[in-house]
């Protein structure tokens, strides 16, 4: 039977349909058949191949060459990664066989400083645009002529520092300046029409700090507004500020308002909550409020696991780090601290410090010159080295002087009822023989023998000679002699804190020690130190200080001789360290970088003190605007 026409053509439409749909459907089995490197066998049918009639063989994924620590190790809030370990004495990581995770910190450090150098401004115009990126507002005035003086790198500490001013309006700012000025402990320094000077200074040591400043500031004055700075004769100052008010600030800065008086009323008062504490700063969820709650002033020390600090700012916040609240004499009066918002300038302070932090011109010095150093790998010590006076605390029996950190140090070292106690280090695997990353017992006084040369000097002070506590520090103390210029002899070296910054860190640095850096204060050139880079962070409490050791310079051992010696360490890497410590004491921390970083403090200072902030806004010329 033949088909109409238009049956025909529809039957035409059809097969058309079923001819294309078949095709699709090849092409997409020749597409999957193609993945992972294989190639689809498209011949020519008069070219003999030889590979025509051999299997097909996939092509292996291109495996990941390393995992972030962090896919390896806890990453606690406190600025600690977490090391467990099982009960075979094995470290036990997310994926298995790891290596140790300082070698990774280490790693990171070195990329993390490679990233700031490549990402510093080479133009004024960078430098204003990431300014304004990085802070949301416009450049102080006075911006172009720091740029040229200076060479640009990270201010987030002095952003830190002056914020909190630009949340509160002229008027109250015209207050606080007032209340500064009229303070007892304190000295000022009056910069007018281009020059610096002391203003007030009441006695020596007074006349000393401020003239020291004046002269950090005269190269530069020419460029500064007229202003008057206000500076704590104390090493610290007296406020801290809360979580809450930081969090507030920020959201004012966010919207451009001000604080209302009411509300700055609420901050500063110590009756904002029911804590009598420092911890009267932190938000109701912190750490250390919750702990305090419990009646517990620290965590007890972890148990089967080792610690080691991956991000060092974190640790000096006592809100989610509060083991530092029982190690450090800083936190031996029990009792919550002022929160004044006062432009007060200091040489030192804790995190949630409320004040104003500048450069300290105290134990500065100009590093040596290279010849006068021994080099790293000739020096004759390879112990960590320390010696230090009784400071940290006024000691007496309300707070036992030996939770000190600087007695705890020397006990550690010392105190012979230690020194049979058996030490866990971590000590580092082997990943050609898959041997994994393991705890290891040690004798304590054969590791303080192998690695430590600490200890306290001088005469007790800093204590109650009527309550007894200072006969008792006598009898349990015997002091070491002081070695000067002994430091430069070590290839490591420890920085304690004291009443509060030790003082030494800069001269460390430039002597070319690996530094092991302990410490609850920032200071103001953090921002430009990178841990595990330009030097290594220690735990307040001490605890990852053997580990640390054993790292760098290994476990000690006995040769075939009978000797003592070290093995396993990663000496090329402490070298390294080293040698970045000492290139940051002759890059970083010169005359002229704490000039650079005063010149851009004091720009910030005049336009937060400033009546109209708008007029004190760095505001480029049409030549500057031009592309």
């Amino acid at each position: 039977m033949a088909l109409a026409p238009t049956s025909r053509r529809s039957w035409r439409r059809l097969t058309r349909v079923l001819i294309f749909i078949t095709f699709a459907l090849v092409c997409l089995y020749c597409f999957f058949e193609s993945q992972d490197g294989q190639v689809p066998a498209w011949t020519d049918p008069d070219v003999e191949t030889s590979t025509a009639t051999q299997p097909q063989i996939r092509k292996p994924k291109t495996p990941k060459l390393r995992r972030e620590w962090t896919e390896l190790w806890e990453a606690k809030s406190d600025g600690k990664l977490v090391v467990p370990i099982d009960e075979k004495g094995n470290a036990i990581s997310k994926v298995g066989f790891t290596k140790h995770p300082l070698l990774d910190l280490i790693e990171e450090a070195e990329n993390k400083w490679k990233a700031t150098v490549k990402r510093q401004s080479k133009t004024l115009e960078e430098a204003v645009r990431e300014y304004e990126r990085r802070y949301n507002r416009p450049p102080p005035k006075g911006f172009d002529h720091w740029y040229r003086f200076a060479t640009d790198t990270n201010f987030d500490t002095i952003n830190a520092d002056i914020t909190p001013f630009l949340a509160l309006s002229p008027k109250h700012i015209k207050e606080r300046l007032s209340h500064a000025a009229n303070r007892f402990d304190t000295f000022h320094i009056r910069i007018e029409n281009g020059f610096a000077s002391v203003a007030e200074a009441k006695n020596d040591v007074e006349q000393f700090r401020a003239q020291d400043l004046v002269e950090l500031i005269q190269d530069f004055a020419e460029f500064l507004p007229d202003m008057v700075v206000h500076a704590s004769i104390h090493d610290m100052g007296p406020n801290i500020f809360g979580d809450d008010f930081r969090a507030e600030v920020g959201r004012l800065l966010d919207e451009k308002a001000y604080m209302p008086s009411k509300n700055l009323t609420t901050f500063e008062s110590k009756a904002r909550n029911n804590r009598h504490n420092v911890t009267k700063a932190c938000f109701d969820h912190a750490p250390a409020v919750l702990l305090e709650q419990e009646g517990i002033l620290s965590p007890p020390p972890p148990n089967d696991t080792f610690e080691f600090i991956y991000s060092h700012p974190k640790t000096f916040n006592f809100c989610t780090n509060p083991s530092i609240l029982s190690q450090n004499g800083i936190f031996s009066v029990r009792h919550a601290r002022e929160s004044h918002v006062l432009p007060l300038f200091v040489q030192c302070k804790l995190q949630q410090g409320g004040d104003i932090q500048y450069p300290s011109l105290v134990q500065w010095q100009d590093p040596p010159a290279p010849d006068k150093l021994i080099p790293w790998r000739e020096r004759p010590n390879n112990k960590l080295f320390w010696r230090g006076r009784m400071t940290g605390a006024h000691y007496n029996k309300q707070y036992g002087w030996r939770h000190t950190h600087r007695f705890r140090l020397h006990e550690l070292a010392w105190n012979e009822t230690f020194a049979e106690d058996e030490v866990a280090v971590l000590v580092d695997g082997d990943p050609k023989t898959r041997k994994p990353l393991k705890r290891k017992s040690f004798n304590r006084g054969w590791l303080n023998d192998a690695l430590l040369d600490v200890g306290l000097v001088g005469d007790v002070f800093q204590c109650d000679e009527n309550d007894g506590t200072c006969d008792e520090i006598r009898t349990s103390i015997k002091t070491l002699e002081p070695i000067y210029g002994a430091g430069q002899r070590a290839k490591y070296a420890l920085d304690v804190d004291g009443n509060g910054w030790s003082g030494r860190y800069q001269t460390l640095l430039a002597s070319g020690n690996v530094v092991l850096k302990a410490t609850v204060f920032p200071e103001w050139i953090s921002d430009w130190l990178v841990p595990y880079y330009h030097f290594v962070p220690i735990q307040h409490d001490y605890s990852d200080l053997y580990s640390t050791m054993v790292f760098l310079a290994g476990y000690p051992t006995t040769s075939t001789d009978g000797e003592m010696i070290l093995e396993g360490g990663h000496e090329d890497l402490a070298e390294k360290i080293a040698q970045h410590a000492l290139d940051a004491s002759r890059s970083l921390w010169r005359w002229e970088d704490m000039q650079a970083y005063m010149f851009r403090l004091l720009l910030e200072y005049a336009r937060a003190m400033s009546s109209d902030r708008d007029s004190m806004a760095y505001k480029p010329t049409r030549m500057e605007r031009a592309p």
